[in-house]
């Protein structure tokens, strides 16, 4: 037998009908037992069917059928026995029993309901526990990853000061790099400049070495005159724009032409004038 075959509610309704028939075994007493001389006897029957009844009011009080189908053919007989005999004893007795008997019975409800209480309430204890646990593990896997973030944390954090020792490494490296770069270049520039103003002092002197030269100067270029010092105005005969403008084959003297025209060609070529010339 498995509880497939037997569902809760046939194996239920089996147990009120054998309680059911348990009480009406116990019930038949109050009649069969019961005999109106003997007081004792009937004594000891009280006594054992309402025990027997208060014993169930706690045992069957889970299943209200099975307590009802118990205690009332238990006590039913015997009170309707007593109070149908009539006389004083025996209707307190019958009375008491009925009153004893709806007693029980709210004891019976009472108990069954908490009893239904504690049922839930363990069940919303279970419930509880298990969303407690859940959530519990769930802080705990938190406080794991949390623990392990800030493992990351702190070793990314190791890394980055590392990188930063280096980097100011490298900062300080290179700042003195520029600052030894900087010395250089004012260095170089104060050089520099001594010698532009060296360069200039040297243009001034042999500018007015040029300048007060009895002979005349000229600096030639494709074909024309492109300097020339005021000797050279006094010789030649030409003012400045004069001697700018012309090709300098025009203000050479026609005896001396063929021999500019060569010293001109020899110097283009080679790169140097003869050492010794005259015009």
């Amino acid at each position: 037998l498995n509880a497939q075959t037997f569902p809760a509610g046939t194996w239920e309704r089996r147990f009120v009908l054998l309680v059911l028939a348990s009480g009406i075994i116990w019930g038949s007493t109050g009649f069969f037992l019961f005999l109106p001389d003997r007081h004792g006897l009937q004594m000891i029957l009280y006594f054992v069917l309402t025990a027997m009844a208060a014993g169930a009011a706690e045992t069957f009080s889970a299943v209200p059928a099975a307590f009802f189908g118990y205690t009332v053919p238990t006590l039913l007989p015997i009170t309707i026995r007593s109070i149908f005999i009539g006389d004083h004893i025996h209707s307190i007795l019958g009375y008491g029993t009925l009153i004893f008997l709806l007693a029980i019975s709210l004891f019976s409800i009472r108990f069954y309901k908490k009893t239904i209480e504690l049922i839930q309430l363990k069940f919303e204890n279970t419930d509880l526990v298990k969303k407690l646990s859940s959530e519990k593990e769930r802080i705990e896997q938190m406080n794991k990853n949390l623990k392990e973030e800030v493992l990351e944390r702190k070793k990314t954090e190791a890394v980055l000061a590392e990188h930063k020792k280096n980097l100011e490494k490298i900062i300080a490296g290179r700042t003195m790099e520029l600052k030894e770069a900087n010395i250089g270049l004012k260095k170089e520039i104060e050089e520099r400049m001594l010698a532009e103003k060296a360069l200039k002092k040297s243009e001034e002197k042999y500018r007015l070495l040029v300048e007060k030269a009895n002979d005349a100067i000229c600096i030639l270029q494709d074909g024309k005159v492109k300097f020339h010092n005021r000797k050279a105005e006094e010789l030649f005969g030409y003012d400045a724009e004069e001697l700018a403008s012309k090709p300098y084959m025009e203000i050479i003297h026609a005896d001396d032409l063929n021999t500019a025209k060569q010293i001109y060609m020899e110097t283009k070529t080679r790169g140097v004038m003869p050492e010794a010339l005259s015009l």
